[in-house]
């Protein structure tokens, strides 16, 4: 007899949400959207209303997560050399898959 299982977890991060704190945000009818952050790039080169110029942009609107320097490359197995060569999206792809894994290892 074989036995399904299924290995449910969520886990996410949102714009402007600190701790994961959407719910709140949602309540408050917040808008997370931002602008890009100063220094980012040079906004006077890259500004441009219309916006089907090439190499530009007619909006910084941008919903940043923040800082993602933090990755534990060890926890991963990873070394810090290989670490800082991943894309950031991909480093958060791993920390945000273990965390909602692992309240199904919890329960196993």
């Amino acid at each position: 007899m074989e036995k399904c299982i299924a290995i449910v977890g969520a886990s996410f991060r949102f714009p402007g949400s600190p701790n994961n704190s959407i719910w709140n945000n949602l309540v408050e009818n917040k808008d997370l959207v931002t602008h890009v952050e100063e220094g980012r790039w040079s906004f006077d080169a890259y500004q441009h209303p219309d916006k089907k110029h090439p190499g530009t942009s007619y909006t910084f609107a941008a919903g940043s997560i923040g800082d993602v320097s933090g990755f534990d490359a060890s926890f991963f197995g990873i070394s810090p050399r290989e670490a800082s060569l991943i894309d950031p999206q991909q480093r958060i792809l791993l920390e945000l898959a273990c965390v909602a894994a692992s309240p199904a290892e919890r329960a196993l």
